[in-house]
């Protein structure tokens, strides 16, 4: 308890409204050419899985962790954090859903892809490919006013400084009113709750020695709270990926 109540005292003010998160909702195939890629069927509404809190990796905690036997992909996306209680909000109340967000950041929704594909053939749940401890690197907290129109702006993704996602958030199939509005007639989403909101095209492999460099632009600048910069590193832990 005293080394909980160290850390929590020495987190920095960004750290500490992202670990407030109660649950973190990632909304599935929600970028056309990211749909193709992968050869999955476009969705008639927002598909959404959970993520564990546990999965963040917040801003100088240490590398992304590639489990041994997985096939590590990453994906960039832009993440709404919460600040109000949201329930059975209407997909055409704009102004009610942006009013619920508190501020932003950029996040890599880490997946072990093959986990995943095995997942999907046999219709079990994916919450292995995408637990995993590390598998959601996330930058600091990008003020609420950095960000005047969340569906402008333009999202990258980098792996040894060659880039590899590129897009624009105005891509997106489902924007963010009916976003939350399925989610929250689902489950309500409190203070402090993070949602990603898909990923553009361009997913791909990170392997052990890799270095992820991620972030987000606003008319062609890139704001500095959305930075993030990761190694990738081979799990020293006893897991190790076997066919269910």
């Amino acid at each position: 308890m005293f080394a909980l109540r160290r850390t929590m005292a020495t987190m920095s003010p960004q750290a500490s409204i992202l670990k407030q998160a109660g649950k973190v909702v990632c909304i599935g195939r929600n970028y056309a050419d990211h749909i193709a890629e992968l050869s999955n069927a476009k969705p008639k509404q927002p598909f959404f899985f959970l993520k564990p809190t546990s999965s963040m990796l917040l801003p100088g905690e240490g590398p992304c962790v590639r489990p041994k036997g997985t096939d590590m992909h990453f994906e960039v996306e832009l993440a709404l954090i919460m600040g109000k209680v949201v329930r059975d909000l209407k997909a055409d109340d704009t102004q009610g859903a942006l009013e619920a967000i508190k501020a932003y950041a950029v996040a890599i929704d880490m997946t072990a892809r093959n986990v995943q594909n095995e997942a999907k053939k046999k219709g079990l749940p994916w919450s292995i490919a995408k637990g995993f401890d590390t598998f959601l690197p996330i930058s600091d907290v990008i003020p609420k006013d950095a960000i005047a129109n969340p569906h402008d702006v333009e999202l990258f993704l980098e792996v040894n400084g060659q880039v590899k996602q590129q897009g624009s958030t105005n891509l997106m199939i489902f924007q963010i009113p009916r976003i939350l509005s399925d989610i929250s007639k689902v489950m309500a989403l409190q203070p402090g709750d993070v949602v990603l909101t898909g990923t553009p095209a361009g997913v791909g492999a990170v392997v052990p020695g890799d270095v992820m460099r991620a972030g987000v632009r606003v008319n062609g600048k890139e704001l500095l709270e959305g930075k993030i910069e990761v190694n990738v590193e081979e799990s020293t832990r006893a897991y190790e990926f076997a066919e269910t």
